[in-house]
């Protein structure tokens, strides 16, 4: 993967948010059944395609749209309200869930190739080098974990805006 169009993750002045929408979930071992297959497949992410991990959840959003998470950070940030019959568990967020985020027009770059940007996350396509990369579109923004600074990713503007609140 081609690295263009960067932004450094530690420049970026964020404020709080708070996700006020629920989000499914179900272990990958459930969703595939031979673990031979987690490092054969990929997930088609909105920031980019992810080599599925078999310690994962994967996950779908209020747009139907997929990522994958560590299941010690999701039951960390959501409780579950439900199970539905094929077995996707319903997590709404925690009250205390904020996260640091920020639109990417703030940026002076923001018009540069088309609006495209990219960051390092821990999930990603991964680059020659071995950073995860994401990649978001003009207007996307950007979220960060307020306990660990590498957990970074992006937020369609669509998704963002129906599911998240600024807090200040």
């Amino acid at each position: 993967m081609l690295i263009d169009n960067l932004i450094e993750t530690s420049q970026i002045k964020f404020k709080t948010a708070k996700k006020t929408k629920p989000v499914k979930a179900k272990y990958v071992k459930d969703v595939i059944k031979d673990s031979f297959l987690y490092a054969q497949l990929k997930l088609n992410t909105l920031e980019g395609e992810q080599v599925v991990r078999d310690n994962c959840m994967i996950c779908i959003g209020i747009n139907n749209e997929y990522w994958q998470q560590d299941p010690n950070k999701i039951f960390k940030k959501y409780d579950v309200t439900a199970v539905d019959e094929n077995g996707w568990l319903t997590f709404v967020p925690k009250p205390e869930n904020e996260v640091w985020a920020t639109c990417h027009c703030q940026f002076n770059d923001c018009a540069k190739d088309g609006g495209k940007f990219q960051i390092v996350g821990q999930y990603g396509t991964k680059a020659e080098d071995g950073r995860l990369i994401q990649t978001g579109n003009f207007g996307d923004y950007i979220l960060q974990s307020k306990t660990d600074p590498t957990d970074t990713w992006i937020v369609a503007k669509n998704i963002f805006e129906a599911s998240y609140v600024f807090l200040d």
